[in-house]
């Protein structure tokens, strides 16, 4: 069975790889998980066994892993790629350790990974680990330059976690004097760029960008339910001869939007939602319809009602936003560029929309007829419909299988076709709830498509064509909550409801630690600030810790009091003064104990025998140990 000697900083240099791998393998794929894996197996089998040309070999290695990593990160020189290069070279040194001077540059490349992952991570996990990295590098570093070696007990392994500990009231105090500030460098490009919504819709283009796991958002208020979870990101409203759906930029209609949104103000319902951005290196912010972002570091689009950040989100941001009802009233222009299309439409599609036009009372009418179609039993939710190019009628007439961006093109096409005035939205719907926090999950998966169409007096109606699905007719879906219905046919350890749990209390500490540390500004380090340089303030301050200081105190003196064997036998030696017996110095505890009643003698015999159990035990290990010393001096 393999043990970990923390004496042993051969073992530590095991514990630094194992860590330094862990900040980083949560933000890679399942191939790259895998491929490490194999690198690490190879490497420790490799090292249980006397290998000759070992620095030939390892040269071998790192060029073949540095080949298959740059070939698992799609050939991008991004940040992402050179920390996971940093990892395979820390995999391929630890091949290499064999002295001193290896350890060395070892725990030099530990370190940098840690920071590496602390700045690029910022979240909960990322910093337990990168701090855990940090405080086995200073014990792996301490061991290095000891001469002798360590007795592994309590008290060397109380010193060295003191050695690393240590240093961690000086980190809170430094963060406390200087907050989080944006640092930013973009020398290279980030894998994180192709995070979010493409700028371009094609049948299939959702399959492709939703088949991901990574965190995008996490949104908490008091008053949203899962079905009304619709994050707006970005609007298309232009389809091309291609058949590609496309963003328009408002400035192309010039004066033609102005005056379409007015505001009808907040009303009586106090609205507060917090949405905590991952870093995305683009501008967009999620947001729900009628709601206004709080922070003046936004743009704000009123004709599609999405925002934007001013700069580039290249760190975790929290936004908030407040209820904000409005209405629009559209121009006779912008809603024919609404009803506008291409003419390579499937003459097909085109008579089925104008024949079910033809037999319907009105617009609801009509799309409800659509809808219908949907919920039929013949369409199909799937991440892997027929490839066919960007033919709406082949989907709509004849396969009746595809994705979020299928449905919501169709039934765009097919209500333009009457001249009813639509627009595609994208964004995130739904996530993922977790019960501990009462907040939200968003993940790339997380992605979907929907459509608006306008009315007259009800202005911009959301209608999602895939909540009209039948839950039966879903083959499968990487969104959270249309994957709820699969649950239960799955027997893998990721649904079970102990792994669940798990899992959720993890994001919920990650939640705590975000809304605790990363608000942590300049704003708040001045506030902070003036609170000690506030006279008042500092009197209560001072008054408090004298307080918790007495409490301590008297708390000490309880546990000696009651609980500290140790203490009873002086405090009965001076309870006896009292009572005027003549005890010396010299006088032995068998002397005293002869001293007293033979009623008393039973009642405090036991205070007796743990003092001279307790003392003279400790004086015959303190002989032993001085003649072992001893003996071992003799034979060198």
């Amino acid at each position: 069975m393999l043990k970990i000697d923390f004496k042993d900083y051969n073992h530590i240099a095991i514990i630094l790889l194992g860590l330094s791998i862990s900040s980083i393998i949560f933000e890679i794929s399942n191939s790259n998980k895998i491929f490490w894996l194999i690198s690490v197996s190879i490497v420790i089998i490799s090292k249980l066994f006397r290998i000759k040309y070992k620095k030939i070999l390892s040269s071998l290695l790192a060029f073949i892993t540095i080949y298959l990593q740059f070939k698992l990160d799609a050939h991008i020189l991004s940040k992402e790629f050179f920390l996971n290069i940093l990892v395979i070279l820390l995999i391929l040194k630890y091949f290499e350790l064999n002295n001193k001077q290896g350890h060395y540059f070892f725990n030099n490349i530990c370190t940098f990974i840690a920071i590496s992952s602390l700045i690029y991570g910022q979240d909960f996990i990322s910093s337990f680990i990168s701090t855990s990295i940090i405080i086995f590098s200073i014990s792996h570093l301490y061991l290095l330059n000891q001469r002798e070696i360590l007795k592994i007990n309590f008290k060397n392994l109380t010193k060295l976690l003191s050695l690393s500990l240590i240093t961690i009231p000086f980190i809170i105090v430094i963060y406390l004097i200087f907050p989080r500030q944006e640092i930013s460098i973009n020398i290279l490009p980030s894998q994180k760029n192709t995070m979010g919504i493409p700028d371009k819709i094609q049948l299939g283009t959702f399959d492709r960008v939703s088949n991901s796991s990574q965190k995008i958002f996490t949104y908490k208020d008091d008053f949203t339910i899962e079905e009304q979870l619709y994050f707006r990101v970005k609007i298309f409203d232009l389809l091309t001869n291609k058949k590609d759906w496309l963003s328009s930029k408002v400035n192309n209609f010039n004066n033609e939007y102005k005056n379409t949104f007015i505001p009808f103000g907040e009303k009586e319902q106090k609205y507060k939602g917090t949405l905590i951005l991952e870093p995305n290196n683009k501008k967009w912010i999620p947001s729900l319809k009628n709601t206004r972002v709080l922070d003046n570091v936004t743009n704000f689009d009123d004709l599609n009602l999405v925002f934007k950040s001013d700069n580039k989100i290249i760190n975790k941001e929290v936004y908030t936003s407040t209820y904000f009802p409005s209405k629009m009233n559209l121009s006779k222009n912008l809603q024919e560029y609404y009803t506008s299309l291409p003419n390579t439409i499937n003459s097909e599609l085109i008579n089925w929309a104008k024949t079910t036009y033809a037999n319907s009372i009105d617009n609801k009418d009509y799309i409800n007829k659509v809808l219908a179609e949907f919920s039929s039993g013949e369409f199909y939710y799937s991440l892997k419909p027929a490839n066919f190019g960007n033919n709406y009628s082949k989907f709509f007439l004849e396969t009746k299988e595809g994705y979020c961006e299928y449905y919501a093109g169709t039934l765009a096409i097919l209500t333009r076709l009457v001249g009813i005035p639509t627009r595609i939205v994208t964004g995130f719907y739904a996530g993922e709830y977790n019960d501990y926090g009462k907040f939200f999950n968003f993940n790339q998966s997380d992605a979907h498509a929907w459509v608006e169409v306008w009315f007259e007096n009800s202005g911009w109606v959301r209608i999602d064509p895939t909540a009209f699905i039948p839950s039966e007719n879903i083959k499968d879906s990487n969104n959270y909550f249309l994957k709820e219905n699969l649950i239960n046919k799955k027997t893998n350890i990721l649904f079970s409801k102990t792994f669940r749990k798990l899992y959720n209390y993890v994001r919920y500490l990650d939640y705590k630690w975000t809304n605790t540390f990363l608000q942590y500004d300049q704003k708040s380090r001045k506030n902070i600030l003036n609170k000690f340089l506030d006279k008042n303030y500092f009197i209560k301050l001072i008054n408090n810790v004298i307080i918790i200081a007495l409490c301590l105190s008297l708390l000490i003196l309880f546990y000696n009091i009651f609980f500290n064997k140790k203490i009873l036998y002086p405090l009965l030696i001076y309870k006896l003064k009292k009572r005027g017996f003549k005890i010396k110095p010299f006088h032995t505890h068998q002397q005293i104990f002869k001293m007293i009643d033979l009623s008393e003698q039973i009642k405090l015999k036991g205070i007796f025998n743990f003092y001279e159990s307790n003392t003279f035990h400790y004086i015959h290990n303190n002989i032993l140990e001085r003649l072992n010393i001893n003996l071992k001096i003799i034979k060198y």
